[in-house]
């Protein structure tokens, strides 16, 4: 963040009038060298809403006095365009209903406190260089890349460059549903250009953004007629932050070898050859169009639509629950074993007293029903553990007993006899409700790196593999390249 810009930012509460509208300052979410992002509050049909709002301020021609926007007159003339420029392509942006779901919307544009402002919706979340600490996997670079290279389609359809591709100025919005998407933010110094491809305002020498700028935007001659390879050029540097977790050099000091060496091992080489394509220092040997790029990199811009999302986040479990259910069936199967091993000790007391002992069948209907899925679970995992062995053991000899008992007695038990004629009638007992199973074959990407239940994971890598409802029932766990990593088994 320019901290010049920063220092000169308007006030907390200081109130913005448009003549319809008035927007109330929050905070301050960035500030660079032509401009101050703000977050606001407005109502809308009195209904609170928040917004984002630009102002425009160079900051090192200008300064803060009271609310007004100040500059002296040797750059007066620069100033006054630039702040022209600015607000003649927010308007137009506007004007021209140019929308895109990766691309932020503009709602209006005013003039006020001697500069301009543009009003935009809001889109809380990080941007790319905030949430990628790191070198993100390959397929999720990519991607991103096709919403950001599809966003930016739509603006050369309406001959309009951005001119400030960069990962501060893509942001992830996280939708309702958990699921997000990368937006392209921070239209101040998108250029117009008429249908005979001439620029139709004031072109900003200046406005260049450090290894992501192309050598032209450093020379406003060459960008006097609609320039896409200067977007081709930043969007390629941004896929490069990606991979690398680095911003490039400057323009000028940026070659192919240098690329190739700073890509990591495990970038493919289509990847490779079309950055290295993207990337040259001539415009005129540059890949010329954002769909050729895209293409170079093995993607299909519009696939998926306007609205497709990209980063799925994974399941989630409420663990402390199935803990709770599984402890809860492990402590029933303890209580039935120790009841089984009670009365065979009983009975050997018998034999050596000779005292009868009772032996009625140990009633279990008191535990609590577990649920189907957590018992079939329970039933699987314990079959092999000790107290499983025990129960099992303490029946086969209890059974055995009873058998041996029925084959030396000379007379039958009377009021055994009397209960097999004249059995008491047991109420039916309700059958279980029968639950239909929601199988469903899921492909989920992970979008940081951690635990998945067990499983070290990396961004880019997925599951391709059923699901009933949250949990996984078989499939596998795929590295960025399509490798199966993990096996999930029923």
């Amino acid at each position: 963040m320019d901290e010049n810009g920063k220092r000169n930012a308007l006030k907390k509460s200081t109130v913005l009038h448009n003549g319809k509208r008035n927007y109330t300052i929050v905070e301050v979410l960035g500030a660079g060298g032509f401009g101050i992002t703000y977050r606001a509050e407005g109502l809308v049909d009195n209904i609170p809403m928040t917004f984002a709002v630009k102002e425009f301020f160079m900051s090192d021609s200008c300064e803060r006095v009271g609310n007004d926007m100040c500059y002296s007159n040797p750059v007066k003339a620069q100033v006054e365009a630039g702040k022209k420029s600015f607000f003649s392509e927010a308007r137009r942006l506007n004007d021209q209903k140019v929308y895109h779901s990766n691309l932020v919307r503009i709602n209006e544009a005013f003039e006020e406190n001697n500069t301009a402002y543009y009003v935009m919706e809001y889109i809380p979340g990080k941007n790319l260089r905030r949430h990628f600490t790191k070198p993100c996997g390959e397929q999720m670079a990519l991607e991103i890349m096709r919403h950001v290279l599809d966003a930016l389609a739509t603006l050369h359809a309406h001959k309009i460059t951005h001119l400030d591709i960069k990962p501060d100025n893509i942001l992830l919005k996280t939708e309702n549903d958990g699921n997000v998407r990368p937006v392209v933010i921070d239209l101040g110094l998108s250029k117009h250009y008429s249908d005979k491809g001439s620029v139709t305002s004031k072109l900003l020498m200046q406005a260049c953004s450090l290894g992501y700028s192309p050598m032209e935007q450093y020379d406003g001659d060459s960008l006097t007629h609609f320039t896409p390879q200067a977007d081709v050029y930043a969007a390629a540097a941004t896929l490069f932050f990606l991979l690398t977790g680095k911003d490039p050099q400057k323009a000028s000091m940026i070659s192919r070898s240098w690329i190739e060496q700073e890509l990591p091992a495990t970038v493919s080489d289509r990847t490779r050859r079309a950055i290295v394509a993207a990337m040259q220092a001539r415009k005129d040997d540059r890949t010329q169009s954002v769909s050729d790029f895209a293409e170079q990199l093995g993607l299909e811009l519009g696939a998926g639509g306007p609205n497709t999302v990209i980063i799925t986040p994974g399941p989630k479990f409420d663990w402390e629950k199935i803990k709770k259910l599984l402890l809860g069936a492990l402590g029933a199967a303890i209580v039935v074993a120790l009841a089984v091993l009670a009365v065979n000790n009983l009975r050997e007391c018998s034999k050596k007293t000779g005292n009868p002992v009772d032996t009625t069948e140990v009633k279990t209907d008191t535990v609590k029903p577990v649920d189907n899925e957590v018992r079939q679970k329970v039933e699987e995992a314990a079959k092999e553990s000790p107290v499983a062995k025990t129960k099992q053991e303490a029946t086969e000899v209890a059974e055995k007993e009873r058998a041996e008992a029925q084959e030396k007695s000379e007379e039958p038990d009377a009021e055994k006899v009397i209960i097999r004629e004249n059995p008491t009638p047991k109420p039916t007992p309700k059958p279980e409700p029968v639950v239909q199973k929601q199988e469903v074959t899921r492909k989920v990407r992970f979008s940081k790196s951690g635990e998945y239940h067990g499983y070290k994971v990396e961004p880019g890598w997925y599951i391709v593999g059923v699901f009933d409802g949250e949990l996984p029932i078989v499939g596998h766990i795929y590295d960025e390249n399509g490798k199966v990593i993990y096996t999930i088994e029923p």
